[in-house]
């Protein structure tokens, strides 16, 4: 309001308080109403935050002390924490304060040593699920109190080197989930197969592990559902044997020339083989292919990535581009463990566009290696599918440094993939691009026209060889 003068009037003194204490009461209103909320509510919110928000809340807020100290997961990062030491301190710190908790949930996410105290602790406190990325300090095997919790229900393994052991008395009835990544794994001495002493066991995955078995890897169980292996390091004459009556979907993804699996499996079972040079798929008449082999492969992806170098197959890199709107499914800086990509693919706009999309997701990629091979798309009459999200022109590879393009023909569509990384390589210092003979038709042309390319760096060198 104004008064006769026409100015604003100012509030008085007992207004501007009203108001003040009517918003700090509102904000202790909201205050309370949370800390009214049921315990399961309030555990659900802090399971949501990173571990050292919620050790804040549950720290500073004694309404919420009680919850936090009976959180049913317990999930720590490396990102958590810059120094290793303030990272082990604070991780004593909350399982002592968890003493006392039933722990369902336990993730240790690529922690540089890990404690055997820390793993002690998630099995004797009930835990459901126990994820362990890293290395175990002073040890290369796991401890035997793993393989004798009988609550545990996932097991998913990603220690570097180590090697896969079991001891004499394993007892996991409930195990129906396991993942093993960077394992060693070692022919056992009575039986080959390792995997018949998990009785309930219904998925098993196994990616860039190494094996070391004389003839074969047997993998038997009646309740199995789901198996995948891939990228995989094996003896020549190792091949794998897979008998699982109940089984409804066999993916394995391989750098071999061939595929030494020997299948006893259902006939409606999905089937997805991806090696160098051949591909196939046998899929259920009732289902919907496309769909199927696209959501296969993204899953496949988040697994076989998670790591610091990967080489894909053009092959892998087709069926990768079936997946539908794989923009929205593969979420910004989800492949932020890969360093180096070797990659081989086909001179097509599906191929180049989903190694864009591919890209645009690795955020710490350092070096890139790309081998363009002949097409055989038109030759065995593959299905388009609908890029349904066309690639990001405005991402950054802001740690990308060294390109090498191999067999490079200077059609439209490869001279497409070299002008995206050098707009969008802002530290780039080498591009390296390994001509064919094919090259040589307008060669001088070409090669003038990918030279007056934008480039992100400024200390960015195109060799042409």
């Amino acid at each position: 309001m104004a008064d006769r003068s026409g100015k604003p009037r100012k509030k008085s003194r007992e207004c501007q308080s009203s108001s003040s204490s009517s918003k700090e009461l509102l904000v202790i209103g909201d205050a309370d109403r949370l800390s009214r909320l049921p315990q399961e509510i309030q555990s659900d919110i802090l399971c949501l935050l990173p571990i050292t928000d919620a050790a804040k809340v549950g720290l500073l807020s004694r309404t919420w002390r009680s919850t936090w100290l009976s959180l049913p997961k317990l999930a720590f990062h490396y990102r958590t924490f810059p120094e290793m030491e303030k990272k082990v301190k604070f991780i004593d710190q909350t399982l002592a304060r968890h003493s006392k908790s039933s722990v369902t949930t336990f993730e240790l996410h690529l922690v540089p040593l890990i404690k055997i105290a820390w793993m002690k602790f998630a099995t004797r406190h009930n835990v459901e699920k126990l994820v362990l990325y890293g290395e175990i300090k002073k040890n290369k095997y796991l401890p035997d109190c793993i393989f004798t919790c009988r609550s545990l229900v996932k097991l998913d393994l990603a220690l570097h080197g180590h090697v896969l052991t079991f001891p004499e008395t394993v007892s996991l009835p409930n195990l129906r989930k396991l993942k093993l990544k960077h394992l060693v794994l070692y022919e056992p001495e009575l039986s080959q197969d390792p995997f018949s002493i998990f009785p309930a066991i219904e998925k098993l995955s196994i990616f860039h592990c190494t094996i070391h078995y004389t003839e074969f890897m047997s993998v038997s169980s009646s309740r199995l559902i789901h198996f995948t292996m891939g990228s995989c390091i094996r003896n020549q004459s190792c091949s794998v044997r897979l008998r699982a009556p109940s089984l409804s979907k066999f993916i394995y993804i391989s750098d071999d020339l061939e595929t030494p699996v020997e299948l006893e499996i259902p006939p409606h079972a999905f089937q997805l083989v991806i090696n160098s040079e051949n591909a196939y798929t046998r899929i259920n008449s009732n289902s919907n292919s496309t769909y199927d082999v696209g959501r296969s492969v993204i899953k496949a992806t988040r697994d076989l990535l998670k790591c610091k170098a990967v080489e894909l197959s053009h092959w892998f890199i087709e069926y990768l581009y079936m997946a539908r709107d794989l923009w929205r499914q593969t979420p910004f800086a989800l492949l932020h463990d890969l360093v180096i990509l070797d990659t081989s693919l086909w001179p097509t706009n599906e191929h180049i566009k989903t190694l864009m999309v591919l890209l645009s997701r690795c955020p710490n990629l350092t070096k890139l290696s790309v081998r363009i091979t002949p097409s055989q798309r038109e030759a065995l009459q593959l299905p388009n599918v609908e890029f349904l999200v066309d690639f990001d022109t405005g991402v950054d590879f802001r740690r990308l440094d060294d390109v090498c393009i191999k067999n490079f023909g200077g059609e439209a569509i490869e001279r497409m993939l070299v002008r995206y990384l050098l707009a969008n390589s802002s530290d780039l210092t080498l591009m390296t691009i390994f001509m064919n003979d094919v090259m040589a038709n307008g060669m001088l042309s070409k090669i003038t026209e990918i030279l007056g390319y934008e480039k992100s760096s400024p200390y960015a060198d195109v060799i042409f060889n």
